[in-house]
């Protein structure tokens, strides 16, 4: 079956460059953590957290590995040929809860992924009919038809009371190419504010990247209030 797979990551770096602090002692020196923002100290929940308490970060650049550590991933796949979605999974590496000064671990916990969704939107087979809708996407002229998918996602941190929402959102559109067994995909949304994000398709066993994304210098878990409003556009065509 002719199935293309495309995952959207959202994740914080190793190193943001005057945020991220490393470890010297503890299970995880060596690794980089985020301190806990002085004004979430206030809310419910965080009150009597270590006045050093950080949270790891996920110890990597950008990566087309499907494994990588991620806050946040969402996978979709979709059987081209019936232009059907065959599968959907929405994960989290976990959170782990560090001491700065002496690299205790004081807590681990994973986010609820149960807000992030990938929902078909429409699609037309090859040439037409049936399903062809005014609504439905462009049809492919290839050997596949096209189809639009919609992306939510969204979870905040789970060791962190009151945490801010992790955001994105887009619209994947799927389409048949000029020749058989060609392929465009296209992604048209919006990303938070922070952390780093990564985004990458595989069809016939090659993986492409189709977008990646530093946060703004400056941005930090503090910049997530509000919904993700940073456009974002990209695409990736097959072979």
């Amino acid at each position: 079956m002719p199935i293309a797979t495309f995952w959207f990551n959202a994740f914080i770096p190793k190193t943001v460059p005057g945020y991220t602090k490393t470890l010297a002692k503890g299970p995880h020196a060596g690794k980089t953590a985020i301190p806990l923002p002085s004004a979430a100290r206030l809310w419910p929940g965080n009150t009597f957290k270590s006045w050093d308490a950080g949270y790891l970060s996920d110890q990597r650049g950008f990566s087309s590995t499907i494994t990588a550590s991620c806050r946040m991933q969402s996978i979709v796949e979709v059987e081209m040929s019936t232009l059907a979605i065959v599968k959907q999974t929405h994960r989290s590496s976990g959170t782990t809860e560090v001491d700065l000064e002496n690299g205790a671990q004081l807590g681990y916990a994973v986010a609820d992924m149960t807000r992030c969704k990938y929902t078909k939107l429409g699609g037309a087979p090859t040439g037409g009919g049936a399903g062809n809708t005014p609504s439905a996407p462009p049809v492919g002229t290839g050997t596949y038809g096209a189809v639009s998918v919609k992306l939510v996602g969204m979870a905040g941190d789970p060791l962190v009371g009151m945490a801010a929402d992790i955001d994105y959102s887009g619209t994947i559109m799927f389409s048949g190419g000029s020749m058989p067994g060609t392929l465009t995909v296209s992604f048209d949304g919006k990303i938070d504010a922070f952390p780093a994000y990564d985004c990458y398709v595989m069809f016939n066993n090659v993986t492409k990247s189709m977008f990646t994304n530093s946060p703004p210098a400056g941005n930090t878990v503090a910049s997530l209030l509000g919904n993700a409003n940073r456009p974002i556009k990209a695409t990736a065509s097959f072979p």
